[in-house]
């Protein structure tokens, strides 16, 4: 039997639904904010309940070999239905469109359907005191789409099935993203630390030209292979095992840093559906920062704020900042975009403090430039910018290892489980967590003046 999901499992890769279906599939399970973010989907789809208070719900289907599980389904007075399929990301993917194809495959012989349509989160809702249903969702007739791709879709049911009943996995497509393959002894048997998918922002085509070609180790690749000039730069760093290093382009990178400089980090949230005023669906909210202040004289001050009661966390987080930041100096960052559109938001928010945080735009430099401009490059960031994969090599005494919270979606769920608990001890390690960020900056910007 098919399921959706395992049709799913096969447009991402078939090789994952044969390991699926013959138990060679890692079960993982999922992490506690994994866990967190599907009871967010149920609350969005609970919500979709009261926009479609006419709809049956939840109607298991079986037809041949495939079986479906449809969320809404509304009865038209000509007998015909209409199919309701909700989502709770804010866009359409082409995932969606194959879902509810596929479920309009299964359904034909027991429901005449006339229109279907995909329901999402409108990225564009703002709360006002009160949540508005209607405005909260946007519902989009996909009908012409579903009809155009139901032949496709059709084929690839079926070739899903053929796929189950291999007795081996000989000549299934295996999966292009080796770091998050769940059978990967299937896929990737004796995977090389330095392998092609290191190639950063390597189409998928190109992988999969190499895959089947059977080169998988980086230092197979023929110096030929077309690659952009920053993908060839790094792919001859790492097959070469030799740092790359642009002295004139770091100094004059380094020396657009003006004292003070703020090395600044945001941690945040991004909730599904907005509970604060003035907030868009999925906005982060900001609740904490860590600021490590480097003076001319090379003295540092750490200064960090963390909201921990309920309420927008903003508010309060801003007028910190305003204190603790002075109105010259360099704002350093790690991956720009983020905090730039954060202190727009927050501008928004906040218009007293919008010629604030507009300053502090103004003043940001990305400290990830100096591997994104190609001033320094090391074979052991492995193609990567993560801060998380840069600071072990540039700064080894350094670790988030150590650290009960050491990821972004850990310090997300921490903070949420803080604000709606009497216990507070959770704010040392969120505190831990995001100076560690900052003082990793001090750190790489400290190594990087040593080259110059």
């Amino acid at each position: 039997m098919l399921t959706k999901s395992d049709f799913l499992l096969y447009l991402r890769a078939p090789l994952h639904l044969w390991a699926e279906k013959h138990n060679k599939l890692n079960k993982l399970v999922p992490s506690v904010y994994e866990q967190h973010l599907m009871k967010q989907g149920y609350g969005v789809e609970k919500l979709a309940h009261e926009l479609l208070p006419h709809a049956t719900w939840q109607e298991a289907y079986v037809s041949d070999e495939f079986e479906i599980r449809r969320d809404a389904l509304i009865k038209n007075t000509d007998d015909t239905y209409d199919l309701y399929e909700v989502k709770s990301s804010t866009t359409i993917k082409k995932e969606h469109l194959y879902d509810v194809t596929f479920q309009s495959i299964v359904m034909k012989d027991r429901t005449k359907l006339n229109k279907i349509f995909i329901v999402t989160l409108n990225k564009e809702y703002i709360f006002k005191n009160k949540l508005d249903i209607k405005e909260l969702f946007l519902i989009t007739d996909v009908t012409e789409e579903v009809k155009e791709l139901t032949n496709e879709v059709d084929g690839k049911m079926r070739e899903a099935v053929s796929i189950i009943k291999k007795e081996t996995p000989d000549y299934i497509e295996n999966c292009l993203d080796p770091k998050t393959c769940p059978c990967i002894d299937l896929c990737y048997p004796n995977l090389p630390k330095k392998s092609i998918f290191n190639i950063p922002m390597l189409s998928p085509k190109k992988k999969r030209e190499l895959v089947d070609s059977k080169i998988i180790d980086i230092s197979d690749l023929s110096d030929q292979f077309e690659l952009s000039a920053k993908q060839r730069r790094i792919t001859d760093v790492i097959k070469l095992g030799k740092p790359y290093l642009n002295n004139t382009g770091l100094k004059t990178f380094l020396d657009s840093f003006v004292y003070p400089i703020y090395f600044l980090d945001y941690e945040t949230y991004p909730l599904a559906v907005p509970i604060y005023n003035n907030y868009k669906t999925y906005q982060h909210m900001v609740f904490q920062y860590s600021l490590h202040v480097v003076n001319e004289d090379q003295t540092t001050i750490h200064k960090e704020y963390l909201e921990t009661e309920l309420g927008d966390p903003s508010r309060n987080l801003i007028k910190k900042l305003n204190e603790d930041i002075g109105d010259t100096g360099s704002v350093v960052v790690w991956n720009k975009t983020f905090e730039f559109e954060r202190n727009k938001d927050m501008a928004n928010l906040y218009p007293e403090y919008k010629e604030f945080l507009e300053n502090v735009n103004f003043r940001m430099i990305d400290l990830a430039d100096f591997i994104n401009k190609e001033l320094y490059i090391h074979p052991d960031f492995l193609g990567s910018w993560s801060i998380k994969n840069v600071l072990p090599v540039m700064v080894p005494d350094l670790s988030y290892k150590k650290l009960n919270v050491n990821k972004g979606d850990q310090a997300m769920l921490a903070w949420w489980e803080l604000i709606h608990s009497s216990d507070k001890t959770k704010s040392v390690e969120l505190l831990e967590y995001c100076g560690l960020d900052t003082l990793a900056m001090v750190k790489i910007w400290e190594k990087l003046t040593i080259f110059t």
